[in-house]
């Protein structure tokens, strides 16, 4: 259908249910629906954004509100069956544009699924409910949708199907919205919902059915006229089913698929070198799900949208990509939308990705697309599902000790290690950029012999550091290394192990003090940069000018005097602040006469009374806690 058949179409539709609202006044609350519809679809197709495919939804919508039947229905308004009849009809017309509007807006808020798009969403936020309302919108013309909740009994067939008369079963299956959202009175042991699974159970049959019905139907045509004896080739007898079948045994290699002369599908394999076989009823979930998600796809409508509910369930990961991508490319002529809550699933795909901002029962959905994002887009895709906050720390994985002690310390985020304090700057700083997300991003970084100035750079876009310089000095804190000793009743003391580490800093002044050098001038070179010169001489006083800034003798003397200062006035509590090194855990184990402390540590954490934890929150920002 053209643009300019829809605008004609809208118009006829507006016209006719004036004419339908006119025909009785009985109090009924006017079509605003179908008003606020076509306005806006009017306004999209002004600045040409609805592709085609939509387009054709919108006139087979139009279409399904029976206009033209409802105004040359007879109606007798001395009678009240008739003044009833035509409430109805109204309302139903009412419910048809609310429907078709959400349904609309929908399509729109993922870009009109111009390609091939993936929608996003936890447990629980609507998936299938939304596939569902999408179905309602879609005649068999525009696409089908699989649904979730699969009954895949694999049927045997005593008797050859016939084409005509599986065809039209096939048809009103696929019109039919398969909700499981449904249940039944249990009053006896034996009481069962026949029906429902009479629904789903007969699901495989129809497919399977009609496949066969039409391998047969087009090898006895072809056979009827082939009368000149000549050599026939492979590609003119071949059907949907053949495809189907091609496709499977390319997905299971060690088995192979075909129809026997009972027009039942069978699978062939070897074994100690014998070929065996075994009815496609036997087959494992798995290849069950192969056969029919490939059946039904094949059997979509051409340039049809595909909705598949839950593409991956059942599947094992090595074949899931596969399936899905030999599938798209045999069926390029449509759309695909998917409904998953699988990330990996998700970010296999090529195309629009979307995720599930909010849901409200029973229909209200806030759908956003995913825009490109520094965050690598599995990563995004599991932030932006989260209902908590978020803490990028770092760390080399899930395993970290950062994340450790802060999944303790922090429990109303969700914590995620990067590798490097590079990461975890841009990744907050990505995320709080995108627009209406339902959480913040927050950042957490060492120390890292960083100035005033920088530390406070950082916290203007929500990146902080914590009150010690390494995150393993967490567990050096004076009150936490108390409670940890006599919770194990150990002997050892806390004066010592505090007097240790000041002796080590002591020692470790030179090394110290020049790292700090070391971070204060790679701080500075990445946050300025020469001025442009216009004449050699002027870049060379630039570059001069600019070296200036750095004073090495101030910095190191500034810094050893604040170490010394420290150490004299033994400032435990602002050593552990100020002293990067990995190593200082050694002083409690020896002490203690134990090993592995931070893994000791971090159990006891786990368990530690509030006022221990909250000790360790306090060498955290406020804003944090």
């Amino acid at each position: 259908m053209t643009k300019e058949a829809l605008l004609q179409k809208i118009q006829e539709c507006r016209e006719l249910n004036e004419k339908f609202e006119a025909l009785y006044n009985v109090g009924l609350k006017p079509n605003t629906a179908l008003v606020e519809w076509t306005d806006e679809v009017g306004k999209d197709l002004a600045d040409d954004r609805i592709p085609e495919k939509i387009i054709d939804i919108i006139g087979h919508n139009l279409d399904g509100l029976n206009l033209h039947g409802l105004l040359a229905e007879h109606y007798d308004w001395n009678r009240p069956e008739t003044v009833k009849r035509y409430e109805n009809n109204r309302l139903k017309v009412i419910l048809k544009c609310q429907n078709y509007y959400q349904t609309y807006k929908l399509y729109k808020s993922v870009g009109y699924v111009q390609r091939n798009t993936v929608i996003v969403g936890a447990n629980g936020s609507g998936k299938t409910t939304l596939a569902n309302k999408l179905k309602e919108s879609l005649n068999m013309a525009d696409g089908i949708v699989i649904p979730a909740q699969k009954l895949l009994v694999v049927p045997t067939f005593d008797n050859i199907p016939t084409y005509k008369a599986e065809k039209d079963p096939f048809v009103e299956y696929q019109k039919r919205i398969l909700d499981d959202k449904r249940t039944f009175r249990a009053k006896d042991q034996n009481d069962f919902p026949y029906d429902m699974a009479m629904e789903y159970g007969s699901e495989y049959r129809k497919v399977l059915a009609l496949l066969i019905a039409e391998r047969n139907a087009k090898r006895n045509e072809f056979l009827d006229n082939k009368e000149d004896g000549t050599l026939y080739n492979k590609r003119e007898i071949k059907t949907t089913i053949d495809t189907v079948i091609e496709i499977w045994n390319e997905l299971i290699p060690h088995r192979e698929m075909s129809v026997d002369t009972d027009c039942n599908l069978v699978i062939r394999y070897k074994s100690d070198g014998e070929v065996k076989q075994y009815e496609a009823y036997r087959m494992s979930d798995g290849e069950r799900i192969i056969l029919y998600l490939v059946g039904r796809i094949m059997q979509a409508p051409k340039n049809g949208l595909i909705i598949v509910d839950e593409p991956e369930v059942y599947l094992h990961r090595t074949v899931v990509d596969k399936l899905w991508n030999r599938l798209e490319k045999e069926r390029d002529d449509c759309t695909f939308i998917y409904m998953t809550h699988d990330l990996q699933f998700a970010t296999s795909r090529v195309g629009v990705k979307s995720w599930i901002r909010s849901y409200e029962y029973p229909a209200t959905w806030d759908i956003r697309i995913i825009d490109e994002n520094e965050i690598p887009e599995q990563l995004l895709m599991e932030l932006l599902g989260s209902c908590k906050q978020i803490l990028f720390c770092e760390g080399t994985s899930t395993t970290s000790l950062d994340k450790k002690i802060f999944d303790v310390l922090f429990p109303n985020y969700i914590i995620y290690p990067l590798e490097s304090c590079k990461d975890v700057i841009n990744y907050t700083k990505a995320y709080n950029a995108l627009p209406n997300t339902n959480t913040k991003a927050f950042g957490l970084v060492d120390s890292d012999f960083r100035t005033p100035q920088e530390i406070e750079d950082l916290k203007a876009n929500n990146i902080f550091t914590y009150h010690v310089a390494e995150i393993e000095n967490v567990f050096l804190e004076e009150n936490f290394i108390k409670a940890f000793k006599d919770y194990h009743h150990w002997g050892g003391d806390v004066d010592r192990i505090k007097a240790g580490i000041i002796d080590m800093l002591d020692k470790n002044r030179e090394m110290q003090c020049a790292n700090y050098i070391s971070s204060r001038i790679d701080y500075f070179y990445r946050k300025n940069h020469v001025a442009k010169g216009n004449t050699k001489a002027d870049v060379v006083k630039k570059v001069e000018e600019f070296n200036d800034y750095i004073k090495i003798d101030d910095w190191y003397d500034n810094r050893m005097r604040e170490l010394e200062l420290l150490i004299q006035r033994k400032n435990y509590a602002k050593v552990i602040a100020v002293y990067n090194n990995k190593g200082l855990h050694s002083v409690v184990e020896k002490e203690f006469g134990i090993r592995d402390y931070h893994n000791k540590a971090l159990e006891y954490l786990k368990v530690a009374p509030e006022d221990v934890v909250n000790g360790l929150r306090c060498l955290f920002p406020e804003e944090l806690r």
